[in-house]
């Protein structure tokens, strides 16, 4: 029974966050950094989903320098009411969430905050990005092995647990196979023109495009990228009228 308790958190979480499951899914294959306030089981619960569904890893070994890039883009933020939430202020390019014992500073750009209320569906605050057909349908996917899984105490008796980290899993290594094809595409792209076309016109029906451009676009923000490859990637970019920063 034990490996089923390492991976009940997954059913918690998914319990909790699904009214917003299929954007929660697309932010963290971004690895866009997020404070969960609330509850504090719930809340960790979150932050274990998220971290476990984030790519984070992979651009953490892609970075030069580890400060870069936060290795878990889900953190804790404690208790907050929501009129210490409303007090939120912008300075200096940071968004400060003060609790009652500390003050947590996370970087403004590409930030959420998830408020989580008893009795209310969870609340995401900040600029996000709309979910894409994979994450929209692997969210029904795991809706539909939740909706026939265990009730009780004994919620992960039966692998439902299991079944569901298996699903974020599978989602996960499609996004990273996807991803490093591309990264290979714009490689080649960079010294080959001929290459870079193809690489364009593979994208045109790939039902991942927008996600896998914008992951590729925030690891070069962690990596050295080379000139050429900023080039490809803007050229890209524009080619399918996507923001060039994002």
């Amino acid at each position: 029974a034990q490996p089923f308790r390492q991976v009940e958190y997954v059913q918690r979480a998914l319990e909790i966050s699904l009214p917003c499951l299929a954007p929660l899914l697309h932010m963290a294959l971004l690895v866009l950094p997020v404070a969960v306030v609330g509850n504090e089981q719930q809340a960790l619960d979150i932050c274990r989903f998220y971290n476990a569904t984030s790519i984070h890893q992979t651009l953490q070994q892609s970075a030069l320098d580890d400060s870069k890039v936060l290795k878990l883009p889900c953190t804790y933020a404690g208790e907050l009411t929501e009129r210490i939430a409303g007090q939120v202020r912008h300075f200096l390019g940071y968004l400060f969430v003060f609790c009652a014992s500390d003050a947590h500073v996370i970087p403004l750009h590409s930030t959420a905050v998830i408020y989580l209320s008893e009795g209310a569906e969870p609340r995401i605050d900040g600029a996000l990005p709309n979910a894409n057909e994979l994450c929209i349908e692997t969210a029904r996917r795991l809706a539909s092995v939740l909706a026939v899984g265990p009730q009780t105490a004994a919620r992960a008796a039966d692998g439902t647990s299991l079944k569901l980290r298996r699903a974020l899993e599978e989602l996960k290594n499609r996004v990273l196979q996807e991803l490093n094809v591309l990264r290979r595409a714009v490689r080649l792209a960079e010294v080959d023109h001929y290459a870079a076309a193809a690489c364009a016109h593979a994208l045109v029906t790939h039902p991942n495009r927008e996600l896998l451009l914008d992951i590729l676009q925030r690891e070069q923000t962690y990596v050295h990228a080379t000139e050429d490859a900023r080039d490809v990637l803007t050229m890209l970019r524009e080619h399918f009228k996507m923001p060039i920063s994002t």
